[in-house]
């Protein structure tokens, strides 16, 4: 899937998107629109943190309706993609199964990378994935 069949829901700041590799179930990154003069936290603007926020909790709650993570992570890199964005990482105490396909987080209680980059899932079930987060979050 491209980066725009990823995409979940376009805000004024924000932009949410399936991760592409969905080893955990619901992963999302949040791109910051424009392109940030540092590609780095500190170049965020207060309306964007304010407009973040909202967002962060929206999803959050979304996922927690959805796939019930025993906690929710978020990280930033920038190490591989420049543009500035946030991780959203659900994680798992147990195995999860959605439409028949099994999430198992092995590296609940650490770090959440490395993990198992070639866990690949069916371009229907990332759909169903995606349009399940985005109907739920035009909900709330």
């Amino acid at each position: 899937m491209n980066v725009d069949d990823l995409k979940v829901k376009k805000f004024n700041f924000w932009t949410i998107c399936l991760h592409d590799v969905q080893y955990y179930l619901g992963r999302c990154r949040v791109f910051l629109n424009r392109k940030a003069i540092e590609d780095e936290l500190t170049s965020v603007s207060e309306e964007e943190w304010l407009e973040l926020k909202i967002i962060l909790k929206n999803l959050r709650k979304v996922l927690a309706e959805l796939f019930e993570p025993d906690r929710v992570t978020y990280a930033t890199y920038g190490n591989r993609v420049k543009q500035f964005h946030i991780h959203v990482v659900p994680r798992y105490k147990t195995k999860r199964v959605f439409e028949n396909v099994e999430f198992l987080d092995e590296n609940w209680g650490r770090n959440h990378s490395p993990y198992n980059r070639n866990f690949k899932i069916p371009i229907d079930i990332m759909e169903k994935i995606k349009k399940l987060i985005k109907e739920n979050l035009e909900k709330n």
